[in-house]
């Protein structure tokens, strides 16, 4: 019924989840939920971006059903449907193509999908278990990796990992715990960069203590840096140095743990520019940059190294 992509099939899709918000508030608002709904464990991927990486990495490890907007020709990136399809078949031979309405995808996809759903299994990441001071990361002489510290906003996780693959990072490694895991969303706000930093293992999860770990690093010889404001910090330009070398980005509100800080050869900050152009209390308001912002500008220093 829902293939049929008419008003009754969408109430319904979404009846359930407007009765839940409205529960135990009576007479209060009811309101329809356009979240990505999950089909037999399976994840639904959103967005021509993140669809054509998973397609075209073969980064899951099931597709299932690609689903498209029929009134609209969904913009794959770098490469025509066809294309993307015909590679995506050679990895998935059972995959399927439905055409259907932008509201039946509203209910699969999120009100972000732009003309293009994917149905397919949920992403599995590497976990480094192995020690960091035997761990063969490929990158040679010069590896950078970018250590994240319980960073738990998936909009944040998805801008930083497009940043780290645009920028050239060899190795991203994310906590074990309180950080946020690899939804579909990530994926879209990463514009794909996430299935292809996992096809190919490139993205790992520390399993240990993330303190052990970059002590595990030092022992080998990295330059691991933490971004903490302190009288010791320094400024990105040692990002550019010689060597292999470790940045480590923390949580949204306590920044990078300090048990993790104090386990790095130093630290980095970026200096505020505004203090200098119009001091003034009001300015004062606006004291650091979101972990996401940072990240893009720490990392274009990160890939300059020599």
């Amino acid at each position: 019924m829902a293939a049929r992509g008419g008003a009754q099939g969408f109430k319904r899709a979404t009846g359930a989840a407007a009765a839940a918000s409205a529960r135990g508030k009576r007479g209060g608002p009811r309101t329809k939920s356009l979240q990505p709904q999950n089909v037999s464990g399976m994840d639904m991927l959103a967005g021509p971006h993140a669809v054509a990486a998973a397609l075209l990495s073969g980064s899951r490890w099931e597709a299932r059903t690609l689903f498209l907007q029929n009134d609209l020709d969904a913009h794959f990136p770098q490469a025509n449907l066809d294309e993307v399809l015909a590679i995506g078949r050679e990895k998935y031979p059972k995959l399927r193509v439905r055409r259907v309405d932008k509201r039946s995808l509203d209910t699969r996809g999120g009100m972000h999908h732009r003309g293009a759903v994917l149905e397919c299994a949920p992403l599995r990441l590497d976990r480094t278990e192995h020690d960091a001071r035997t761990w063969d990361i490929a990158g040679g002489a010069q590896s950078r990796l970018l250590v994240l510290d319980q960073v738990q906003d998936p909009q944040n996780l998805g801008a930083i990992l497009r940043s780290s693959y645009f920028l050239g990072v060899d190795h991203v490694a994310l906590t074990k715990s309180n950080s946020a895991p690899p939804t579909p969303a990530v994926s879209r706000v990463s514009c794909g960069a996430l299935e292809l930093l996992a096809a190919e293992k490139r993205l790992h999860v520390i399993k240990g203590s993330t303190a052990e770990f970059i002590a595990g690093l030092n022992e080998r010889g990295w330059a691991t840096f933490a971004t903490h404001l302190g009288q010791d910090a320094q400024g990105p330009e040692v990002l550019t140095r010689r060597g292999c070398a470790a940045l480590v980005l923390g949580n949204e509100e306590t920044g990078v743990r300090e048990h993790v800080v104090n386990a790095c050869t130093g630290n980095v900050a970026i200096s505020k520019g505004r203090a200098a152009i119009a001091p003034s209390r009001a300015a004062s308001q606006v004291d650091s940059l979101n972990v996401s912002a940072s990240a893009a500008i720490l990392l274009h220093f990160l890939s300059q190294r020599s």
